[in-house]
């Protein structure tokens, strides 16, 4: 009864009116929740056709509704009907000619990867990344050359693999989304770098120690050469957070460097300056927390780095005329008298830029 009612409402979801198609699906949803274990062989394979039909179609509504199917029917799909539905899926990721439908298969391929029994990983998530790793160097460029909504789009969804299933992925699929990801931090759309930077968190955890030595020996060289450090020294404090001791033997490397940015006025504007100090604040910060025992012999002068730093007001502009005014004027830059703004003029001369 239950195998003819199914038919029914897939044959009710090719309608013409997207409404009637909406409304199938929905039904559809409710019907599969009354199945107790796997659904039958005989309607596994018309829902999952009729789940990716209805990924790709034209109304939002009727996709929005096919995600919130896969919820239901990964769970009560055979092994081989979830890695055909997850392939075909990450294909449509990919697939140049479904970019305008991008955003719905990426929720539909979260939604496979969050519902999907533990046991079925193992088949699943190689497929998919396969397919999400190819989306990071698409073989035909975009229509606009500083699209990166696919490589953006395919990060996403490879952090939620690599979370739920990282243990299931094979060891070159490491090594492939490694190269990948080190290729993207340096690209030019920032937006871009940050994304490749979050997800090596999630990828640091499963990498060998030949991978892990090599990921770290490419970013402290890049943090030796590269004009815009900011980036490496971000990701730097993105794995430590998941790698912990791992980073520890790379102290003595990464150390001296930061404490070097963070005393190097160079070329940069202002705000250039603030942010670079910022962010090797923070990846102090980090390497702190996550290696207390190997970080211990650096701890002083971090320490003297943050001192001077928060006397370090960056609404104030230094210059040479502070130390002259202050010497004439007995201490108090601006001159004597009690007005309201020597208050403020004694305050501003009492601090000096952190490395003058």
């Amino acid at each position: 009864m239950a195998s003819a009612k199914i038919d029914a409402l897939l044959k009710k979801g090719t309608h013409y009116d997207a409404d009637e198609r909406s409304m199938a699906t929905w039904d559809l949803i409710k019907e599969v929740e009354t199945v107790q274990g796997t659904l039958d062989p005989n309607v596994q394979v018309p829902i999952r056709d009729y789940i990716l039909k209805q990924l790709d179609d034209k109304s939002n509504n009727v996709s929005a509704m096919a995600v919130k199917c896969l919820s239901q029917c990964v769970q009560k799909f055979s092994p081989d009907n979830n890695v055909y539905l997850a392939e075909k899926i990450g294909q449509m990721v990919v697939d140049p000619s479904k970019a305008t439908s991008m955003d719905i298969m990426a929720d539909g391929c979260k939604t496979v990867i969050l519902s999907l029994l533990p046991e079925h990983g193992k088949s699943v998530a190689p497929k998919l990344m396969t397919c999400l790793i190819s989306g990071l160097s698409p073989a035909s460029p975009p229509k606009e050359a500083d699209d990166v909504s696919l490589e953006m789009t395919c990060l996403d969804v490879l952090q939620h693999v690599l979370r739920r299933f990282g243990n299931d992925i094979e060891t070159e699929q490491f090594s492939k989304l490694q190269a990948s990801l080190c290729k993207l931090l340096q690209n030019k759309n920032w937006d871009l770098c940050l994304r490749a930077c979050e997800t090596l968190g999630p990828l640091v955890t499963f990498l060998d120690e030949k991978q892990f030595k090599t990921l770290m020996e490419f970013l402290l060289a890049q943090l030796e050469k590269s004009a815009q450090p900011e980036i490496y020294i971000q990701s730097i404090g993105v794995i430590s957070k998941s790698a912990g001791v791992r980073l520890g033997a790379f102290l003595p490397s990464i150390i001296p460097k930061l404490e070097t940015f963070c005393k190097d006025e160079g070329k940069r504007s202002e705000e250039q300056k603030l942010q670079l100090w910022e962010t090797c604040l923070q990846a102090f910060a980090d390497l702190i927390q996550r290696c207390p025992t190997k970080v211990t012999a650096y701890v002083e002068n971090i320490i003297s780095l943050a001192l001077r730093f928060i006397k370090y007001d960056p609404q104030y502009i230094y210059d040479d005329a502070d130390t002259s005014m202050e010497d004439e004027s007995g201490g108090a830059a601006g001159g004597g008298g009690g007005g309201g703004d020597d208050g403020w003029g004694k305050h501003y001369s009492s601090f000096s830029p952190p490395f003058s």
